[in-house]
């Protein structure tokens, strides 16, 4: 038999890599909000969650399973004892920079209103997203 050790402190995942590692309901979900219990609304073909002062999750409450809404099995890294919910950070590139912050860019260029962005103002951004794209990693 062959023993592998590891060790990690915290792990990025995408959060359909996450929901699969972790075994629990995808974003979009009911019960899917990895760092609280709020319970989603479906407002407007999604769902939202507006309880802001919903209890936290913790490792223990992860492994004991409290919010029966949040899990879909159970994950092998809970043998090994990982922190499930210490462990785990959201990805910001996925969850600000490709979903809010693309989604804000797109209103600002095509809303007719005060704050549109001119087209100096765009050209601009463009210059330097071109920019900061040779600094990121492929």
């Amino acid at each position: 038999m062959t023993i592998f050790r590891y060790h990690f402190d915290i792990l990025f995942l995408t959060g359909a890599a996450r929901s699969l590692v972790k075994c629990c309901v995808s974003h979009g979900g009911y019960g899917a909000c990895e760092k609280c219990t709020c319970v989603g609304e479906y407002v407007a073909d999604r769902v939202v969650y507006t309880n802001l002062n919903a209890p936290l999750r913790t490792d223990h409450s992860f492994i004991t399973q409290e919010d029966p809404l949040h899990y879909i099995g159970r994950s092998i890294l809970e043998r090994v004892h990982s922190g499930m919910v210490s462990h785990f950070r959201l990805d910001p590139f996925h969850l600000v920079w490709h979903g809010v912050f693309k989604r804000l860019l797109m209103t600002w260029m095509q809303w007719n209103g005060p704050w549109k962005l001119n087209k100096f103002s765009r050209k601009n951004i463009s210059n330097n997203l071109i920019f900061f794209k040779g600094f990121l990693s492929k």
